[in-house]
Formats: structure tokens, C-alpha cells, sequence
């Protein structure tokens, strides 16, 4: 392939995989009115304890394997060791299988204590027993659509969060007032089966499994863990640095504070969806062109990326900044706007996040999970640090800082990483002047802001529209952007795409 077909791959993938999750978020977001309006606060909070008590365990069930088999598939397709495919999936079928029983076995035997001591609850045992049933029949997509991303299948890939979501609330939405908050642990449970035997077909019909023997060998199987066992650890410094700063204001401060901190987190973070969708998307690709030895070609595709990723980013970002009282207002109410500090300064820490997950991508397709471990760690011990120092004497703006630092220096070490292993020289002189020409277009908002007086909708529009034209001049003015560029950009992406 050339590097043409590989950019306009590139944004097929995150296109597709942008839209899906998109959507997926949506109805997840449809999961939790509906149930905060049919369920009282308590069973509400009941469900939501025991899932994620059960969302944490799927890091243990993985240990990193199905990532391994996203980053080696591509590196069987290029050598055609079709054989090496079928076995590694078998072989990770296999494992997943033994740990994913053993789990459930001991959830299954401590159920009822966990369900009296831990949850306080005895209705949790019910809700604790199907959750384990799905988590057991889930096995089978959670590893095809690992399987999926490292033959780049994208819409296959995402369309599993997309089913998952609009599945458990369509049975949510039917059920909720007959069967309470079971309703919802067996719209999960109904969605996995749904998903376990949709997902082997659509398999079949891509790769010819049963053509193929399986011959597992303890290369194969050392090569697999080895990749896998690293990102286990750095799933779980990830766990820390996005639950630690509520489990601390939790025990430091009000319930009231932890509320807010809770609406304001999300919302600052929606928009590394769009980093996170062009990281599914790329890792697979980097470990193709990484295989390949095409190195120049993916520092030149990174670059790009690198570019026009904050280019692009932070006008959204500091638009959502600039107008955060109106939205936290708006949608909430007006006992939120304590929140309006701390969600700027999370704003920008979501803003260098964006650009970091790139590089998380980057790190694992050349594979080095060892690496992105060390640096994950080394974020969640200083996060958790500064949280400690903070959060006690400053609340909610201490909890933002303490993830704005941490955002931060997982961009920086990660950039560091990324131009050790690739011919790339990190922009960061570009993204400083980005960031100058971002700072111009929140002043120009701001100055706007106070000269007009219109009918609230029209001046965002119109301070929206006049930001953003002086925003592109500023780029402009700073040769960040190049008009041939992007019309080339533009011509490779839409051009029909090319077969293998």
C-alpha cells in the first residue's frame, strides 16, 4: 500500500469508528436517565456499584491479551501465517477461558458475603449473579472484536459498543418498570448472547477459520503474554488516575462536591473521543507499517496527525471553556456552577490528553507495553500524590489540577518515547503557537461576550463564528495550516479506497 492509501485508511477507520462510539455514548447516556428515572437513588447506585466492581475484575480476565492479538494479526496477515492467526486466537480463547472461570467461580462462592459487606445489599446477589453470567459469555466478542481491530475490520469493531448499548437499553426501556433494576444486569446478559452469536458469524465470513490448523507452540504462547502481562498493569494505573481523584473527594470532602466533580469530568472529556477513535484506528495500522519497516512513511502520517489533531481540537475544547457556565447551567442547573473553574482547567488537561492517547496507540503498535506501563505508573503515583495534597485543602479545582499535571506529563513522556522508536521530531513548537492562536480565540469570545446583548442562542452563534474566522487567521498568520495541504488531504481521503 502507499502512504496515500494508508492516510486515507486512517481516517476511514476513525471516522467510522468515531461515529459508532458516538452513538454507543448516546445510548449509554439513555441507559442512565432511564434508569435514574424509574429506579429510586438507591437501587440506582446499587447497580452501578456492582457493575463496576465487575468492569474492574475484566481487567484480570484479559491480562492484556486481547490488545496483544490487535497488535500481532497485522504481522501474520503481512507474513500470510494464517495458521499463527487461528492459534493465537485459539490460544487466547483458551486462557481467557480457565481465568474467566476461576473468577466467576469465586465471585459466585463469595457472592452472598460480598453482597452483604461489601455492597450492603442482599438484592445485590441477584444483580451479582447475572452480571457474572454475562461476564462469562461475553468472552467470545470481547476477543473477536480484538480480532476485528487487528484485521482492521473498523466498523465491525466498533459496532460492538453501538450493539451492546442500544441492546441493554431497548431491553432496559421494555422491561424497567416489570422487573426494577434486574431489568438492566439482564439487558447486559441478553445483549452478550446476542453479541456471541453474531460476532462468530461475521468472523467466518471474513477469515476461513476451519481451513486453517492450530499448532500452539510455547514461542507463540511466550510472544502473546509477554506482550500482554505489561498492559495489565497500565489498565490499572489508568483505573487509578480516572477513580482515584473521586474515591479521595469522597473521603475528604462533601457528597455535594462529588457530584459535581462527576458531572464536570465527563463532560470534559468528551471531546478525546475524537483522540481515542484515531488511536483504535491507528494501532493496528502502526503495527502493519512497523512490521513493514516504513518507518519514514508512518513519522510522516504522525506528523500530520501530531499537526492538525490540536489544530483541530482546540477550538472545540475552548469553546466548551469560554461558554462552561451556560452549559453547566443549562443542562444541570445553576447549584453546578461552582464547577465552572475546575471543568476549565480539566478542559485543557482533556485537550493535551487528546494528542497523548495518540501516542499510547503509537507505543503499543511498535511494540513496547513494557514502556507505556512505566509511564501510566509513573502518572498514577504522582497523581495520586497531588490529589492527597491537594484535594483536602483546594476540593474539586485541587482534583482538576492534580489531572491537568498528570494529562500533561503523559503527553510529554509519551512524545519522548514515541521519537525514540520513530524518525519523528515532536512538534512542540507548533503546538505552543497552536495554543497562542487558541488563547486569541478565547479573548476575541470573551470581548464579545461583553460588548453584545442579544438573544442568547444568536450571540453564540455569532461570537462562535467571528472566533472562529480569526482563529483560522491566526493560523494563518503562523503558517500553521496550508490550504494545499488540506485540499490535498482531502482528495487522498476521498478517493476511492484501495484494495490490497
Amino acid at each position: 500500500m502507499t502512504t496515500k492509501s494508508y492516510i486515507q485508511k486512517a481516517a476511514q477507520g476513525t471516522g467510522i469508528i468515531l461515529v459508532l462510539t458516538l452513538l454507543a455514548s448516546l445510548f449509554g447516556y439513555l441507559i442512565r436517565i432511564t434508569l435514574a428515572s424509574k429506579l429510586t437513588p438507591e437501587e440506582y447506585g446499587l447497580f452501578y456499584a456492582v457493575f463496576i466492581f465487575i468492569g474492574f475484575l475484566w481487567l484480570f480476565k484479559h491480562l492484556g491479551l486481547n490488545s496483544a492479538l490487535t497488535k500481532f494479526i497485522p504481522e501474520f496477515l503481512i507474513k500470510k501465517r494464517y495458521t499463527k492467526i487461528k492459534s493465537s486466537i485459539v490460544l487466547v480463547f483458551i486462557i481467557e477461558s480457565c481465568l474467566t472461570g476461576l473468577i466467576a467461580l469465586i465471585l459466585l462462592l463469595f457472592s452472598k458475603f460480598l453482597s452483604v459487606h461489601y455492597f450492603k445489599s442482599l438484592s445485590a446477589q441477584s444483580i451479582l449473579w447475572i452480571l457474572i453470567a454475562y461476564f462469562c459469555i461475553s468472552i467470545i466478542s470481547d476477543i473477536l472484536v480484538s480480532v476485528f481491530l487487528g484485521f482492521q475490520k473498523h466498523i465491525y469493531y466498533a459496532s460492538y459498543f453501538f450493539i451492546l448499548n442500544f441492546s441493554v437499553f431497548i431491553f432496559t426501556l421494555i422491561f424497567v418498570n416489570q422487573l426494577g433494576v434486574i431489568a438492566v444486569a439482564l439487558g447486559y446478559l441478553f445483549s452478550s448472547i446476542i453479541l456471541a452469536v453474531l460476532y462468530p458469524f461475521l468472523f467466518i465470513k471474513e477469515f476461513n477459520f476451519f481451513k486453517y490448523k492450530t499448532k500452539i507452540s510455547s514461542g507463540l504462547t511466550k510472544k502473546l503474554v509477554m506482550f500482554g502481562l505489561p498492559l495489565v498493569f497500565a489498565f490499572i494505573g489508568g483505573k487509578v488516575i480516572g477513580y482515584i481523584d473521586t474515591l479521595l473527594l469522597t473521603y475528604f470532602r462533601s457528597l455535594g462536591e462529588v457530584g459535581v466533580y462527576n458531572v464536570i469530568l465527563p463532560t470534559s472529556l468528551l471531546m478525546v473521543s475524537l483522540g481515542s477513535s484515531l488511536a483504535t484506528a491507528l494501532f493496528p495500522m502502526i503495527s502493519e507499517l512497523f512490521c513493514r519497516g516504513m518507518k519514514k512513511e508512518l513519522a510522516f502520517g504522525l506528523n500530520k496527525i501530531f499537526k492538525y489533531t490540536f489544530i483541530f481540537v482546540i477550538p472545540i475544547g475552548f469553546s466548551l471553556l469560554s461558554f462552561s457556565d451556560f452549559f453547566l447551567h443549562f443542562f444541570f442547573g445553576s447549584y453546578y456552577l461552582s464547577g465552572v473553574n475546575p471543568m476549565r482547567i480539566l478542559i485543557i488537561g482533556s485537550i493535551l490528553y487528546t494528542v497523548a492517547t495518540i501516542n499510547i496507540s503509537v507505543i503499543n503498535g511498535v511494540g513496547k507495553p513494557k514502556e507505556l506501563t512505566k509511564i501510566i505508573l509513573i502518572a498514577a503515583g504522582i497523581n495520586v500524590l497531588l490529589n492527597l495534597f491537594l484535594i483536602p485543602k483546594y476540593g474539586i479545582n485541587g482534583a482538576a489540577i492534580s489531572t491537568l499535571f498528570c494529562y500533561a506529563l503523559i503527553l510529554v513522556m509519551s512524545s519522548i518515547k514515541v521519537s525514540e522508536y520513530i524518525p519523528l521530531k515532536i512538534p512542540w513548537f507548533s503546538w505552543i503557537k497552536t495554543f497562542i492562536c487558541g488563547f486569541f480565540f478565547i479573548g476575541i469570545i470573551f470581548i464579545l461576550k461583553n460588548r453584545l446583548n442579544l438573544n442568547v442562542w444568536a450571540e453564540l452563534i455569532i461570537i462562535l463564528s467571528v472566533s472562529l474566522a480569526a482563529y483560522t487567521l491566526s493560523l494563518l498568520l503562523f503558517n500553521l495550516i496550508d490550504f494545499k495541504e488540506l485540499v490535498h488531504l482531502k482528495n487522498v481521503i476521498l478517493k476511492k479506497k484501495n484494495k490490497y
